[in-house]
């Protein structure tokens, strides 16, 4: 038999409130600069930029690599030919959910945590929590984006009016493409000349050192750019550590890591970070970011969610440092009114508000997002199959 929440809040002591399930952390947010919040905020990414309405675009103009055309002495300058101008237009992903509080229900409950001999007076200890679970749901809305874009594509299900996004194409209603090149995928076929991973990690016979050196020297072709920043998951990370090009370079008397720390500091629920922040002597360069985090997203069966790691296992994203040069979060607005005959309001990004109702009393909780990551320069990135073939 399952208790209902009065039989839960009911006249029994408790010590605390605790959690099972710790909320994911701004991880992923905070590296690519793209948390919300007011800006001009402490909170607020260092990437992200109000664009404000529903669609959002951006011009392509390309730097020039080639050499300015020679004449002979006396001739007449040379033409070149103009530089093609591109766009890219979309449609911002909308994220509104919401909480209906019952006031006779909180009216009657002790606190969460708290003993029976003490009323939860007006709810504040409850509503203050559930506050706290949708600021936690909106967080994981820009990771579960961010995750979108690392891959490449980010599909989106419809359900009734209901939309939900994952990572797989079946039955998608329709699909934000991030135009990353086929060659940045899978084994990273960059330059059209072969894989550049050309053996799985997972054989401590792989020369990944040289890998990675080619995975860089392929972005400076491509466009300019350099690999700065790889993500894995502890699975891959163990693989490199026994790889025999990766100790034979730090020595064999010698840990094959320089540099090996947790990310300090806490998430929104007061759990220490998870991330782990690394880098190898065999490629001091490079920094790797170690991760096993992810989210649990919705799946076709309503109701039902599944646990997705933001980097799978045998997976890696290569890229340059998140900057505004390479990644930005895109915020657009809408008309909001709070409540009934209440003036409009345009609510930019992420946004959260409450409403008190009547008819029954109740306590209403709402937040918003209208944001999307952009990245400006597809082939600067790569997301590669590592493991597994």
């Amino acid at each position: 038999m399952v208790a209902s929440i009065d039989q839960m809040l009911g006249v029994t002591y408790t010590q605390k409130a605790i959690s099972r399930v710790a909320a994911a952390s701004s991880a992923i947010n905070r590296k690519f600069g793209m948390q919300g919040g007011p800006p001009g905020s402490n909170i607020r990414g260092a990437n992200v930029t109000t664009i404000g309405h529903r669609q959002f675009g951006f011009d392509i103009f390309n730097d020039s690599r080639a050499v300015g055309r020679s004449t002979a002495p006396g001739a007449p300058a040379a033409v070149s030919t103009r530089n093609p101008v591109g766009v890219v237009r979309g449609e911002f992903p909308r994220m509104h959910d919401s909480l209906v509080l019952e006031a006779e229900r909180l009216h009657n409950r002790r606190a969460l945590g708290g003993s029976s001999a003490a009323y939860d007076e007006g709810g504040k200890n409850y509503i203050t929590r559930q506050q706290r679970y949708l600021g936690q749901k909106a967080g994981n809305f820009r990771t579960m984006l961010i995750g979108g874009m690392v891959r490449g594509a980010l599909y989106a299900h419809k359900r009734n009016t209901d939309v939900y996004y994952d990572y797989t194409s079946s039955n998608a209603m329709w699909t934000i493409d991030y135009q990353i090149p086929t060659g940045n995928k899978s084994q990273l076929n960059m330059l059209g000349g072969g894989n550049l991973i050309d053996v799985a990690w997972d054989n401590p016979g792989a020369n990944i050192p040289k890998q990675i050196g080619e995975i860089n020297a392929a972005f400076q072709v491509l466009t300019g750019s350099r690999l700065d920043l790889i993500i894995i998951n502890a699975k891959t990370w163990n693989y490199l550590l026994n790889n025999d090009y990766v100790i034979q370079n730090a020595g064999s008397s010698s840990p094959a890591y320089i540099e090996l720390a947790r990310e300090e500091g806490e998430s929104e629920n007061g759990h220490p970070y998870t991330t782990i922040e690394a880098r190898l002597a065999a490629v001091p360069w490079v920094k790797f970011l170690v991760t096993d985090e992810g989210l649990d997203l919705e799946t076709a069966t309503p109701g039902v969610t599944a646990y997705t790691k933001f980097i799978p296992d045998g997976a890696a994203w290569f890229g340059p440092n998140p900057t505004s040069d390479y990644f930005e979060m895109w915020e657009g607005d809408e008309p909001i009114s709070e409540g009934p005959n209440q003036p409009q309001q345009i609510k930019a990004g992420l946004d959260a508000w409450t409403y008190n109702s009547w008819n029954p009393t109740a306590t209403q909780l709402f937040v918003l997002d209208n944001a999307i990551p952009v990245l400006f320069v597809p082939a600067a990135t790569a997301f590669a199959t590592v493991t597994g073939f």
